[in-house]
């Protein structure tokens, strides 16, 4: 986070963030693409800058969490952004599980 690393970090960094569950690095690594489409919350309105996020809705793709350059104290699970699929400027990433 912060810009410091750079998503170069191995999953074993950063144990002190595991899940309960046992789960590492789920958020901070990099933004994680979701199938949701960008609309707003149950009683949005918009405020004095409409453009800032109405122009998404419906067009771009949701990514929850933040990336290894989202400042810290923005980074949490319900954080979200909009951005369109074919950016590849942005750190954003998915998750697998092999089981």
């Amino acid at each position: 986070m912060d810009g410091r690393s750079m998503a170069l970090n191995p999953v074993s960094d950063y144990p002190s963030g595991d899940s309960p569950f046992g789960c590492r690095q789920m958020i901070g690594s990099v933004w994680e693409w979701t199938s949701n489409e960008f609309l707003p919350y149950d009683g949005f309105k918009v405020d004095m800058y409409p453009f800032m996020s109405t122009l998404q809705f419906a067009t771009h793709k949701v990514t929850k969490g933040g990336s290894c350059a989202t400042s810290s104290n923005l980074v949490r699970g319900t954080y979200r952004q909009a951005y369109l699929p074919f950016r590849g400027d942005v750190y954003t990433g998915f998750r697998t599980c092999a089981v």
